[in-house]
This record gives structure tokens, sequence and C-alpha cells, in this order.
């Protein structure tokens, strides 16, 4: 029915009140026509998106308004929708458009005319730097199926405010400011404000995220960071840390991981320890001994590794993490604990004339130490730690 969702994706509130929610699993936009009242309150429409694409899905999950303009990402199908006017619960889109630019196009900023789209499968000249993500820009309204003109190479959710783009990179650790709405590709890379390493907030982006200003603060949602950073007032570069958070007790907290909550673990033992990473909290959670109760909690957790470990291995006292374009790990966990020395024994991002580029797996039994790299479509074996 219109009173429930499955996977809620964007959620835009227009200046007249309206609400709408890509609903998703659903395949539909739910509308309503004035803010609701309360809790389970039923839409008054949805937008049958599905309908309106030529692949039998649409997985819809990327939503925008004005209040009388309307975008919404077909995500599966590789489409975007654009409305000239509010639509009521049957009215096709006046444009349904497509480019083989586009790949599964996500998040949507706009001011009405200036449209920017988030894709974390995009092709087109800004792919590369950020593998597949990129942030396709139409400086104009769409009114017909074109490719977009211009291009950033990294995919972004976020808001225009004031002719000015405040954006989060999905699965990056910065924001991109942009001054103006600038209109070519050179222009966008040229003039893009971004924080360098160790300056500014260390932002949690993931798939998605978002931000919007209201009443003169700039709020931004931290996808990977499960909270909400708040400036008091609107930030002039990426540099500056935001004043608090909403849904933890600082912007520098990790609700989940705080509550020892792992997203992605890979999992592994030498028999007496247990030792828990997670890639996407780029985490280590370790347990001294064998844990034998539910809601044991670890002894010893390690936060927010350069790289995302996205597996690991353990071979008696030996531990050793792989992911992005690092091996990283210690030769001797124990002495590590009881010295409180946590400088790593082996992080490297090349050995000799190997060059790591996407680090997926990683195998050690003692004799053989392999790394698997999805960036060069190779294993790499080397007899013993090297």
């Amino acid at each position: 029915g219109l009173n429930n969702m499955d996977f809620p994706g964007q959620v835009i509130i227009t200046p007249d009140g309206k609400v709408l929610v890509a609903d998703s699993d659903n395949n539909r936009v739910l509308v309503w026509t004035s803010f609701p009242a309360s809790s389970g309150q039923s839409a008054d429409y949805a937008l049958p998106i599905t309908n309106y694409v030529n692949f039998g899905d649409s997985w819809p999950w990327g939503v925008w308004s004005d209040g009388t303009k309307v975008v919404v990402t077909a995500t599966v199908a590789k489409a975007v929708l654009f409305w000239n006017s509010f639509p009521g619960p049957s009215t096709s889109p006046d444009v349904v458009l497509t480019s083989s630019q586009v790949g599964t196009p996500r998040s949507i900023l706009s001011d009405g005319n200036y449209v920017m789209l988030g894709d974390e499968n995009a092709n087109g000249p800004c792919i590369g730097s950020n593998g597949t993500r990129s942030t396709h820009v139409w400086t104009s309204w769409p009114t017909s199926s074109r490719d977009p003109d211009a291009c950033i190479d990294n995919w972004l959710a976020g808001t225009i405010h004031d002719s000015k783009i405040y954006g989060i990179a999905a699965g990056g650790e910065t924001m991109y400011f942009y001054d103006e709405l600038f209109t070519s590709t050179q222009e966008l890379q040229v003039n893009v404000k971004i924080a360098n390493p160790g300056e500014g907030h260390r932002w949690a982006g993931g798939d998605d995220g978002g931000a919007t200003v209201v009443d003169g603060k700039l709020f931004v949602a931290e996808y990977n960071g499960n909270r909400i950073s708040v400036f008091d007032t609107i930030p002039t570069s990426p540099t500056e840390k935001p004043d608090w958070a909403l849904l933890a007790n600082e912007p520098t907290d990790y609700p989940l991981i705080d509550e020892f909550i792992i997203q992605n673990p890979i999992i592994d033992s030498n028999g007496s320890m247990l030792f828990v990473s997670s890639d996407f909290d780029r985490s280590l959670s370790i347990w001294k001994q064998l844990p034998g109760s539910s809601g044991a909690t670890p002894d010893i957790v390690m936060r927010r590794f350069d790289q995302p470990p996205w597996d690991l291995v353990v071979h008696g006292k030996e531990i050793y993490l792989a992911g992005g374009n690092s091996v990283f790990g210690w030769s001797d966990i124990e002495n590590t604990i009881n010295t409180g020395n946590y400088s790593f024994d082996l992080n490297e991002k090349s050995i000799g004339n190997i060059t790591f580029q996407g680090v997926r797996g990683i195998a050690y039994n003692g004799s053989y130490f392999a790394v698997a790299d999805s960036g060069s479509d190779t294993i790499y074996i080397w007899e013993g730690v090297p």
C-alpha cells in the first residue's frame, strides 16, 4: 500500500511542502502533496517509474523536485526521467533521458536548470581516477534525451545553494565545493575545492549521502559514518570542520562501531584469538580469547585505516590485511598488543617492481604469501612474507 516502503532512497521536501520518496524496491516514487501530519500516514499517490522505461524494472534511487519540476533516476534501467510540471499519479515524463555515458544513475542535485547526476557505473571522459564513479552535468534543463555537457571525476551527492555546489564524494573522505555552476569539464576540474589529506573533517562518504541547507546551516549525510554532520554557518572551504552531529555525540564518532556493530565483516582466527576486519568501517576488531557468548565485545578495535581492508589472513602470531592499494599487518600480533606499539611491520603499496592497484584478497600459509589484485587481474605469489 501507500503507507509502506521497501529500501527507500533519496527524499526531497519541496518549498511548498510536498514530500517525494524514491521507494526503490517497490519501483515507484511516493508523493505526499502536503507534509504528512503523522507517522505511517499513507502517501497521496505513487509515480509508477517502471511504466516509463524500456527495461521491466527501474529501482529508482534518486528524486529531486522544486515543487514544479521533478527528476527521478531509474537506476537499473540506465535512465533519468524529467517532468517539466509536477506530475499526477499517471502523468508520463516529458523526457526519458538515456546516454551511453550513463550507467547506474543514483543521486540528483539541481536548482531547476543546472542538473547533476551521481553515477556509480558511468562511462565517459571523467572515469578512471575513481573507477567508474562519476557525476554527469547538464548545464541546462534537458528538453530531450542527450549526452551530458560536462562531468566530475567522482560520484557526488549534495546540494546546490545560491549557485554554489556542496557535494560529498561517495566512498570518499572529502567534500567537493564549487563557488559557481561551471559549464565545462575543464572548469569543474580546475575550480574544485577539495581538502588535502589531514585537512578538515575526515568525511565518511558511501553509496550516496547528501546535503541540504536549512536556516543558514549545512547538513551533510555521511552514509558510511551513520551520522549527519552540521555546520552552524555555511562553510567557505572543505578544510573547515563541522560543528556538531545528529545521531552521534561528535562528528568524529562512528555510532555503529561504538556499539560494536561491524559491517562487511571478514573473519579469521589462530585458534586462540579472533580477528574481524571491515572494509566498510576500515577497522579491525580483536578478541584476545575466543568469545563464547552472544554480545561479547572485542578487546581492541582499530579504526579508520588509510586503506579499506577487503581481506585478512591469520597464521600463528602473524596477521596481514589487504585492500585498496596496500598490504599491511604485523609479524607478531601478541607482542604488538602487549607493547602497545601498533606500527605495522609490513605496510607496502608496492613490492619489488609490482605496484598494487586494487587489492581484494590475501592468503598466507607460513610458506607462501599471495595477494589478489583486481586492478591488474593478477594473483601475485611470494615464497615467504616479502
